[in-house]
């Protein structure tokens, strides 16, 4: 079949390719091809080539879909049904009829329904489902080329912050312009992917050795901890933390690969934030450990098995006990009693951070209850998780337990907050501390070593204790560095009404030291160990007859 002779057209098909207007007739076309008259017409090679072949098969009738662009310059979606004509004998194809139906709306539909499938609506990046479509191309790929893959986890750390203090639209200007930074930072050929939240996966394609992706990994975690626009101000508190694994190095499946890249973004997260680390199988070893022991923390919990024991705080100048500090205890069915540093530390999951922070306080509510009706008057204390500080949830299920225990601020409840856990940041301490004083709560700077506590950082903060660590108080005798750092901690505390408290005092001349500078609350083995609220009570009572410090 000759697909150049000459084509007869009707009015309705030159209109839908521009030939010519209401106004004109259908002379224009007339001596022309069909394949001239669509030559300028398609504007891809690919679909000049996929109309001919569908002219030159003839055979049974066929249809595609094409995208023409008529005179004016406008794109539309076209519908081809060709049929060939045949002689009298069915031997031999004469020619063809074709049809051009304009499909623009239905294929702009289907175009945007395969966008919401595939796309995130906020950042324009492939979603989930996209991702783990091309992550499964690109393992293919590897499989051919013998190169590696890297697969990236990329989780945003201060992102829960910049939506708690300035909202939900300043948190999602942040992700599509973290998606816009990832998008730059990586090459042509790479994938960047929102998988939900601050989340996103980057798979970086055909690397001839794990080196060569440094130099990526280190561009993606500097565009991501540039400043950021929000609300109208310069904000720095936005970095990343970035797990990585390789194919295949690690030879597992799509869905484990993006887990593994996962275990070590949270591995760079708790190495500090703002850094990258790879997936290591001794690593996803001790996870597990971690996992089965956060696990058995949390029936202890259901089980009954914590307990408080308290510490007396006394005023050795007075010869007085002025409160206690509650210390979480775990009463393992097997190892024993064990301390808090041999078990709180493992517990990453902020929902068991939130259950034990409300079953402790809970408990010292409870005991100072019990304490006031034994005629005991004694403040507790207790220690926070750092990241109670910035729980929005928290401040709210402090003040349903003060209300459930009839809560006297005459003898305080005392929330204990690391000084290492505030990371310097004075502001949002301070605006925790606040919340805690509206309530009758008092707050304490623990641990203090003289990173944080400068008159400045006191100012801002309002606290009404700082308690020198131990570390200090153990050398206070024989290390220069340490007697002169204690003396300026209370010499700051005492200057702004602030009590100083020292803790692990072990021995008399490590009071008398204290003593000597200003320093008058203590705590440690040298007064007495941690106890239980029972052993307790009666050590308190006979403290009141016979003072022997």
């Amino acid at each position: 079949m000759n697909i150049y002779g000459t084509a007869v057209i009707n009015h309705g098909f030159n209109t839908l390719f521009g030939q010519l207007d209401d106004r004109r007739g259908e002379a224009d076309s007339k001596g022309q091809s069909l394949a001239s008259l669509m030559s300028d017409k398609i504007p891809t090679e690919t679909d000049k080539l996929s109309l001919k072949q569908l002219l030159e098969e003839g055979g049974p009738a066929q249809s595609r879909v094409l995208q023409i662009s008529n005179q004016q310059g406008d794109k539309r979606w076209v519908k081809f049904n060709i049929q060939p004509l045949f002689d009298i004998t069915k031997q031999h194809v004469t020619g063809v009829v074709s049809s051009a139906t304009d499909v623009t709306v239905q294929q702009t539909h289907e175009e945007q329904l395969q966008q919401q499938a595939h796309y995130d609506a906020l950042t324009q990046l492939p979603n989930r489902l996209l991702a783990a479509d091309r992550l499964k191309q690109l393992m293919a790929h590897v499989k051919r080329t013998g190169n590696l893959l890297a697969v990236g986890y990329l989780d945003l750390d201060g992102f829960k912050e910049i939506n708690d203090k300035y909202g939900h639209d300043a948190g999602d200007a942040v992700l599509k312009e973290t998606a816009r930074r990832l998008s730059i930072s990586s090459r042509d050929g790479d994938t960047v992917a929102r998988l939900g939240g601050d989340e996103f996966l980057i798979l970086l394609a055909d690397l001839t050795d794990q080196f060569e992706s440094l130099l990526i990994l280190k561009r993606i975690l500097h565009e991501t901890a540039a400043p950021y626009e929000i609300a109208g101000s310069t904000a720095s508190a936005v970095t990343a933390s970035l797990g990585v694994t390789f194919y295949p190095h690690d030879n597992s499946d799509p869905k484990t690969l993006i887990r593994h890249a996962d275990q070590a973004m949270y591995l760079a997260k708790r190495s500090g934030k703002n850094n990258f680390k790879f997936y290591s199988q001794d690593y996803e070893s001790r996870l597990h450990a971690q996992q089965q022991t956060e696990k058995e923390i949390g029936l202890a919990l259901e089980r009954g098995q914590l307990d408080i024991y308290y510490q007396p705080i006394v005023n050795c100048r007075k010869r007085t006990v002025t409160g206690v500090e509650g210390l979480i205890r775990w009463n393992h069915p097997i190892l024993g009693l064990l301390e808090p540093a041999e078990f709180l530390p493992l517990i990453q999951s902020d929902s068991l951070v939130f259950a034990i922070s409300e079953w402790v306080i809970h408990e010292a509510l409870m005991q100072m209850r019990c304490w006031n009706k034994e005629g005991i008057s004694l403040s507790i204390s207790i220690n926070l998780f750092s990241r109670e500080i910035t729980d929005p949830a928290f401040p709210g299920m402090l003040h349903s337990k003060l209300a459930e225990h009839g809560y006297d601020p005459a003898y305080p409840l005392v929330l204990e907050i690391s000084e290492s856990s505030t990371q310097g940041d004075s502001e949002e301490l301070s605006r925790f501390v606040k919340q805690c004083m509206e309530l009758g709560v008092v707050c304490a700077l623990d641990d203090c070593d003289g990173k944080f506590t400068s008159i400045t950082n006191l100012q801002k903060v309002l606290v009404k204790r700082v308690s020198i660590d131990s570390s200090i108080i153990q050398h206070i005798r024989h290390d220069n560095g340490k007697h002169a750092l204690a003396k300026a901690i209370v010499g700051v505390a005492n200057a702004f009404g602030i009590t100083a408290v020292a803790e692990g005092v072990e021995t008399k001349s490590q009071m008398d030291a204290l003593l000597s500078m200003g320093c008058e609350c203590m705590q440690g083995y040298y007064f007495a160990r941690p106890m239980d609220s029972l052993t307790l009570s009666g050590w308190t009572q006979a403290m009141d007859h016979s003072i022997t410090w």
